[in-house]
């Protein structure tokens, strides 16, 4: 978005560093510290503290960025306000068309690979704006329109899907090519686990013969890697699989105004605009994929009032709402018949909330393979409802102005799975573990390091927030522009699932 890139060479403001969020730090305070409006509505994501729906690019008119330090007019956080202005139709029909391209075959070459990083990315869109005009109204001088479509599309691959799966042999339990090379590794049986006699406090165990586990193999986890792993791959950089696949961003944006002026007085406009983007790309192994859908949407009715020259009324209503669906999934299979296929107890990997379908676990294999749980969740980032109004009054040098904005904003978090970690110390030495033990081996014999189950479903309903503020802008000279206000900003305590809500409990 280009008014947050821009927002960070503003005056005051600090751009984040490489690796976090994209918005700026304005007034020394964090990059979580900001607060977007579009077209005076409240346009921010309350969970992540960003922008909730991008405006489109051609469809800003006036772009600034403020603090609560420049007018008491705007307030609630001690950052920045990201304050985006929509362009709306005039009396001459106009429209533009617009595409950006970006193609590895533009790029430059990495000095080190030789090579130019792989990216095929699309933005284009266009616009249209004018009087309403219809065979039985004309609306020049008095209503006008202004649409706009934006579309994005980014195909890059990945960069960090290479794993190891186990082989045929070590599905059967022979793993005694760990014991081949430089670097020998053995396996110790954990079902021997006892202590050491001559070394209280200690335990031993007893060494595989050949690194063969076959006498101990767990056969739902043996199960469950047929199910889900790939076949090995021929060996690149020492792994046997790799998953290439591009992933592929597409985004559509579509928004909408309408102004209308009743006379010189009175004038109102309403205003639409709605994202939705998906995500797809490797779920971590060949076989699984990545999903994610985005869609926001934001709107906003405008009443202006002129009452004589030196007194306005000016009132606002709008919402915002932003949801974000991610989730992993297996190409052909049914993760109710891989978990009872697993033996894995039903408490475990089912009866999730939101669905009938039970869950493939996520799993992570150190040296192998990391995976996602099937298990699709949602988040409702922002959900906010708004209501604005300033009474603005003009007595010479002096430009009183008076108001105040309520919001009513409620979220919540849904998500859930299986998870299931292991480690080479399951079939390690415990008194000498340098040089033994094997995380897929652990797996296949159905020694887990831990195992966890989440299903949240976390509401955060009915938080509410005044604000109410009055500033003298006095022009005391040509250029010399005093602004004196005083604001006041209550945030109430929001309501915390679907019982009454204690701030005072403690948890631990």
């Amino acid at each position: 978005m280009a008014p947050v890139s821009v927002a960070q060479n503003s005056g005051g403001a600090q751009a984040a560093p490489v690796g976090t969020f994209v918005f700026p730090a304005v007034s020394g305070q964090s990059n979580r510290s900001n607060y977007f409006l579009l077209d005076g509505i409240d346009d921010t994501d309350q969970v992540f503290t960003t922008y909730a729906v991008a405006p489109i690019l051609d469809d800003i008119q006036e772009f600034k960025v403020q603090s609560h330090s420049d007018e008491a007019q705007f307030g609630g956080v001690l950052g920045g306000i990201v304050n985006v202005v929509s362009k709306s139709g005039t009396n001459n029909f106009h429209g533009t068309v617009w595409e950006f391209f970006r193609n590895t075959v533009l790029n430059a070459k990495n000095p080190l690979k030789g090579v130019a990083s792989k990216l095929v990315q699309n933005q284009f869109g266009a616009n249209f704006g004018g009087p309403v005009i219809l065979p039985f109204y004309n609306g020049r001088n008095k209503t006008f329109f202004f649409g706009s479509y934006e579309g994005f599309r980014r195909a890059q691959p990945s960069a960090g899907a290479f794993y190891n799966v186990p082989t045929p042999a070590e599905l059967s339990g022979d793993f005694s090519a760990l014991l081949q090379g430089s670097n020998p590794v053995q396996l110790y049986n954990p079902f021997t686990t006892r202590p050491d006699p001559a070394n209280p406090g200690s335990f031993i165990r007893d060494p595989f013969p050949n690194n063969d586990i076959s006498s101990v193999l767990n056969p739902g986890a043996v199960s469950l890697a047929q199910a889900v792993f790939p076949a090995p791959q021929p060996v690149v950089n020492g792994f046997n699989g790799y998953d290439l696949r591009s992933n592929l961003t597409p985004q559509n944006q579509y928004s909408f105004r309408v102004d209308h002026n009743f006379n010189p007085s009175n004038s109102v406009f309403f205003r639409y605009t709605s994202s939705d983007q998906t995500r797809v790309g490797t779920g971590g192994i060949v076989g699984e994929t990545a999903t994610g859908e985005t869609f926001g949407k934001q709107y906003v009715l405008s009443y202006y009032h002129q009452f004589n020259p030196s007194t306005i009324l000016d009132a606002q209503f709008g919402h915002v709402d932003l949801t974000n669906n991610v989730g992993n999934s297996y190409e052909n299979l049914d993760p109710t018949t891989v978990v009872n296929g697993a033996g894995l107890a039903s408490g475990f990997a089912c009866g999730f909330t939101g669905t009938t379908a039970c869950s493939i676990p996520g799993l992570q294999i150190p040296a192998y393979v990391t995976s996602g749980a099937t298990n699709h969740g949602g988040t409702k980032l922002t959900d906010i409802y708004q209501w604005r109004a300033n009474f603005t009054k003009v007595l010479r040098k002096h430009s009183f102005t008076t108001g105040f904005d309520f919001e009513r904003n409620s979220f919540f978090v849904h998500g859930g799975g299986p998870a299931e970690v292991f480690g080479a110390e399951q079939t390690a030495n415990p008194e000498a573990p340098t040089g033994t033990g094997d995380a897929m081996a652990a797996f296949l014999i159905g020694t887990a390091a831990s195992a966890s189950r989440r299903d949240t479903v976390a509401p955060v309903t009915g938080q509410r927030s005044y604000g109410f503020y009055f500033m003298d802008k006095w022009k005391v000279t040509d250029r010399l522009i005093v602004n004196v206000g005083l604001r006041y900003d209550l945030m109430l305590w929001p309501g915390y699932g679907a019982g009454p809500s204690d701030p005072t409990s403690q948890v631990g």
